[in-house]
């Protein structure tokens, strides 16, 4: 079995170097977007989804579906923010 070592996927930086601060940063960044975009999405998805794609939610379905989408994105959301400490922990 081929580990990703292999493929050069190692984190090899000390907790002060700009790499780790960049990865650091960019988890802060998705994890704000997706924890706002999750937020609207389950609070008014048919206005998130005209927002978004330009097309309202015209069935429940839809809702529901939006309100499933929209859990998820915080639940990414919230694993961002609680992996941003990895990256500083090196």
């Amino acid at each position: 079995m081929v580990g990703w070592r292999e493929y050069g996927l190692t984190r090899d930086y000390s907790p002060g170097d700009d790499e780790g601060h960049g990865h650091c940063l960019l988890l802060i960044v998705t994890a704000a977007l997706e924890l706002a975009t999750g937020i609207v999405l389950l609070v008014a998805p048919s206005l998130a989804a005209e927002v978004l794609l330009g097309v309202g939610l015209g069935s429940p379905a839809g809702v529901a579906v939006g309100r499933v989408a929209g859990a998820t994105l915080l639940s990414i959301g919230v694993s961002c923010w609680l992996g941003r400490g990895r990256w500083a922990a090196g």
